[in-house]
């Protein structure tokens, strides 16, 4: 690869990172040196604002990389969960859309209650799981999740994004673990 092309991708790095806005330290780095009540209100509702001009400029960004919401429907599962190894669990889940490739997933994973059967899952037990993927109409994908329960869990889909179906889009992956960071977090 040339140095230009290095270089470019640096920074295309870079301006992806450095641009993160955080709430709290526009706040304080506004409040330096600032003595006055009035002074520190006006401080807040900037940085509230430019909060939420962040997250919709962020989510508009996100939107464009995944597309946009699906109905839950769109990804049927297809099989109870299974263990797979020492500390995961998975669904398998299907693409029932005929025209959209489902690009990100969020799973919700909840033990399930002791007693008594048909009992409902404690929401405050609830595990967040974020996976990006590329599903094809069709296509089936295993959803790894960590646990440490041997019984049963609670498992549902909180949401899922896709874009229309492109000729370039292949399913790498035929099972997937969460992603490290989940690219939607925050924006709720």
């Amino acid at each position: 690869m040339n140095r230009i092309a290095v270089v470019t991708l640096a920074l295309a790095l870079i301006h992806g990172t450095v641009y993160a806005f955080d709430l709290n330290d526009c706040i304080i780095n506004g409040m330096k040196g600032v003595s006055s009540d009035v002074a520190a209100r006006q401080i807040r509702w900037a940085c509230e604002q430019k909060d939420q001009e962040y997250k919709k400029q962020r989510t508009q960004q996100l939107l464009r990389d995944y597309g946009s919401p699906l109905d839950t429907e769109a990804l049927k599962m297809e099989k109870n969960w299974a263990f797979d190894e020492i500390g995961f669990h998975s669904m398998e889940f299907i693409n029932t859309t005929s025209d959209r490739t489902v690009t990100y997933v969020r799973l919700s994973v909840a033990p399930a209650p002791n007693s008594p059967p048909g009992a409902p899952c404690d929401p405050s037990k609830e595990r967040i799981h974020a996976y990006t993927i590329t599903l094809k109409p069709g296509a089936r994908i295993k959803l790894i999740y960590p646990s440490s329960v041997e019984k049963g869990e609670c498992i549902s889909l909180k949401g899922a994004l896709g874009r229309p179906t492109s000729w370039k889009d292949v399913s790498f992956f035929s099972s997937a673990k969460p992603a490290d960071n989940d690219p939607l977090a925050g924006l709720d």
